[in-house]
């Protein structure tokens, strides 16, 4: 599944790139940043999710997680692999979000897109930037909190390979050995909720206001199709990584509060 995923993302988002650089892509101003920005980041997130191979075991009051292609590597960039993979997993629901703020204000300020968009992309900069220090130190936290017996045991019961130590795993318990409430572990996944959701909310207040937009603003036959061309796109990628990715996601952290061992559910 992961390596027809990034096929789909490397052929299509090829394609925008190339229609972006085409002379067709210019009708779309300033608009083709936001899309060659998010086009390349979807591309290099679909390929290190090939390469990591993200492997989730769910077990009684927790789960753990880790890279099928990185559990056993001593390489750098496999120590770090299981915080690299949470720390960009809502980044595109990020881009979308900032793509669907962008798709607002040109119908409601177009003005302000047009001549203001430097400081409109220095705002992007910024805001992508503590959103993902934030996820990064989150991601790091998470990786702190070390594997319990009782998850060792989970993993060595799914992963067929002999385990070492110093593996290559993150495990997040609600409940630790003594039937404890581990309050830093909730917390950081409700903080996690909270940072990525927010991207989520502001998409669909951007969808209900481009609606009324489109319903009430009077345009040009022609610049109202453009826009709902180009905004029934950008619902389409919002959809898809929604029911593919953020669902499963949030099925696969809620789930072990439950107190049932799931197993390797979450691959499925």
């Amino acid at each position: 599944f992961l390596y027809c995923t990034a096929a789909v993302s490397f052929c299509g988002n090829g394609l925008l790139l190339l229609l972006l650089l085409h002379r067709s892509g210019a009708a779309l101003g300033n608009y083709r940043i936001l899309l060659a920005a998010f086009a390349i980041t979807d591309v290099c997130i679909s390929l290190y999710h090939t390469w990591f191979i993200p492997m989730f075991v769910l077990g009684k009051y927790g789960f753990i997680y880790y890279g099928h292609g990185s559990i056993f590597s001593k390489k750098l960039m496999s120590k770090y692999s299981n915080e690299i993979f949470s720390t960009t997993f809502y980044l595109p629901f990020f881009l979308i979000g900032i793509h669907f703020i962008y798709r607002y204000l040109s119908l409601a300020r177009p003005s302000y897109v047009k001549e203001k968009f430097i400081g409109f992309s220095i705002f992007c900069a910024v805001y992508a930037l503590v959103y993902n220090t934030f996820f990064a130190l989150l991601s790091h936290a998470v990786c702190e909190l070390g594997i319990s017996k009782r998850f060792y045991v989970y993993l060595s019961e799914f992963e067929r390979r002999p385990l070492t130590p110093d593996v290559n795993a993150a495990v997040v318990e609600y409940l630790d050995e003594n039937n404890e409430i581990n309050f830093r572990a909730i917390f950081i996944i409700l903080s996690a909720g909270a940072v990525g959701g927010h991207s989520i909310v502001i998409s669909l207040i951007c969808i209900f206001n481009i609606f009324r937009a489109l319903n009430n603003k009077v345009l040009e036959i022609s610049v109202k199709r453009g826009h709902i061309q180009l905004f029934r796109a950008l619902l389409l990628q919002f959809s898809i990584p929604f029911v593919f990715s953020f669902l499963p996601f949030a099925a696969i952290v809620s789930l072990p509060a439950t107190g049932i061992s799931l197993g390797l559910t979450g691959d499925v």
